[in-house]
């Protein structure tokens, strides 16, 4: 069986042998996707999927971090990441995954008060509040079971050649046995 971690492994391996950037809302619509597809052919027994997953949610967030290209503090206040049973989440952006330091909010208040001391200007904040509840809203539209794909090609793409890298891990643990 696959796990979790081999998708998102794969997921992440894509985006950086393309070299892909600002995608994590297909990313996370792709395993949100799986999540439901695995739970469905799971029969819903112990209302698990076969990640031993009880719930698989898109959450937006703001991600404040150290690019490691630049070593520039970078603020990102639409970011979407896969919310696993309410308590952790997994990052599913190779560029994001990457960024040194990297600090997590869901909401914010949160933010404010991590930036304290940071010389931003009001329009910037405004800016990233807009960004953020847009974001809220794209996690909402998935929740709800309704697809959010900007870029088509890309989520095909993607499903593809995380297909086609399960399958060979697959084989390989049906070999190795």
């Amino acid at each position: 069986m696959v796990s979790l971690e081999d998708i998102i492994d794969n997921v992440l391996e894509f985006q950086n042998k393309r070299n892909i950037k600002k995608q994590c809302i297909s990313n996370v619509q792709f395993l949100y996707d799986s999540y439901h597809e695995s739970y469905n052919q799971n029969n819903n027994q112990n209302n698990k999927n076969s990640w031993g997953i009880c719930k698989a949610k898109a959450k937006a967030v703001i991600v404040v971090g150290i690019k490691a290209e630049t070593s520039k503090l970078v603020i990102n206040p639409g970011h979407l990441v896969l919310s696993i049973n309410k308590t952790k989440f997994r990052e599913c952006s190779y560029e994001i995954n990457n960024y040194k330091k990297a600090h997590y909010f869901d909401n914010w208040k949160s933010f404010l008060k991590f930036i304290t001391g940071i010389d931003l200007t009001h329009k910037f904040k405004q800016n990233c509040l807009t960004e953020f509840i847009s974001f809220q809203k794209i996690a909402k539209t998935i929740n709800n079971g309704n697809h959010c794909i900007p870029d088509l090609k890309y989520y095909h793409e993607l499903a593809d050649y995380v297909d086609e890298q399960i399958e060979k891990i697959e084989l390989e643990k049906t070999y190795l046995k």
